[in-house]
């Protein structure tokens, strides 16, 4: 498991022992976002570090510069792993349903911007649809699993969906 932002700052190499889960769960119950994320410069690094090939899974909302996230995916498949990646985002983010004045907090270092939607839907939804296309086109072309996850779903309804198609695609 790696945690990052715009650099790497937890490594937890793979194991099977029980303790090993634990020590994830941990980590994971107690990080805190703090910088910027720069995801393709950190999947470079990544794919040097992990020696051994391997099934690299990617949760992200993979708010980054498209090209740049599929040529770090790019560097993974170089290396020969097999990759996954869920793009994990909001349902407000996925259909920007805002129709009133609004308060849009910043992430990562960004500043709060209080704006009509309406102004911003359009475009909004353009860039929205531009990106995710790109991204599975991307990562269809490189034989990367693209799964976006609206986090209104039940995780074990989404993950046991994908599980069934990724299973009925192995067999065909």
């Amino acid at each position: 498991m790696v945690l990052f932002d715009n650099g790497i700052k937890k490594f937890i190499p793979a194991s099977a022992s029980p303790a090993h889960l634990r020590l994830i769960l941990h980590e994971l119950a107690n990080v805190v976002p703090d910088q910027r994320t720069d995801v393709g410069t950190i999947f470079h690094d990544l794919a040097e570090r992990i020696k051994r090939k391997g099934l690299i899974v990617i949760i992200s909302d993979l708010f980054d510069d498209p090209e740049k996230l599929l040529f770090g995916l790019q560097h993974f498949r170089h290396k020969r792993h097999e990759v996954i990646v869920f793009q994990i985002l909001d349902d407000f983010e996925m259909r920007f349903p805002f129709d009133s004045m609004t308060l849009f907090e910043g992430y990562e270092g960004w500043q709060e911007l209080l704006c009509d939607p309406r102004a911003l839907r359009k475009g909004y939804m353009e860039e929205y649809e531009q990106f995710t296309e790109k991204m599975k086109r991307g990562c269809r072309n490189n034989k990367i699993d693209f799964v976006p996850i609206n986090t209104k779903n039940p995780l074990d309804v989404v993950l046991s969906a994908y599980l069934a198609t990724r299973l009925n695609s192995k067999f065909k």
